[in-house]
């Protein structure tokens, strides 16, 4: 992203639907350009004890 002139614009969680034993949340991180392009990525993060912890690697988010 740092190639393509991005910049981190909003980061916002969302529950995830993996979450049914643990508090596991989505989050999502939009990055935008000079010309209004988006491009999001997500992570997901179990934050069920004292520290949060990743479950999975950054990948593309795709709204739904």
């Amino acid at each position: 992203l740092a190639t393509k002139d991005f910049t981190l614009s909003e980061v916002n969680t969302i529950p995830s639907r993996l979450g049914v034993n643990e508090a596991i949340v989505d989050v999502v991180l939009s990055f935008t350009n000079s010309t209004g392009g988006v491009n999001k990525l997500f992570v997901r993060v179990n934050v069920s004890g004292k520290w949060p912890v990743i479950v999975t690697q950054v990948q593309p988010y795709y709204d739904r």
